[in-house]
């Protein structure tokens, strides 16, 4: 995953992603389930990204499985 840190059209800083889609999102938040490891070595088992479409403003969420 990457992240592009950018100036929307206000001039204010956002973090923008592109999903496996390939639209883009304003992120919001980033989520890590981790179910069991370690503190060195957590398992996690999914990473949520949730946002906003910055084409219509509408709420946009991916989830994506670690193997």
């Amino acid at each position: 995953m990457k992240f592009r840190l950018e100036r929307n059209a206000d001039n204010i800083w956002q973090v923008f992603s592109t999903l496996q889609n390939g639209s883009r999102m304003i992120l919001q938040r980033i989520y890590l389930h981790i179910n069991g490891g370690t503190l060195w070595k957590p398992h996690i088992e999914y990473v949520e990204l949730k946002g906003i479409d910055p084409s219509d403003n509408k709420e946009v969420r991916e989830r994506t499985h670690i193997k």
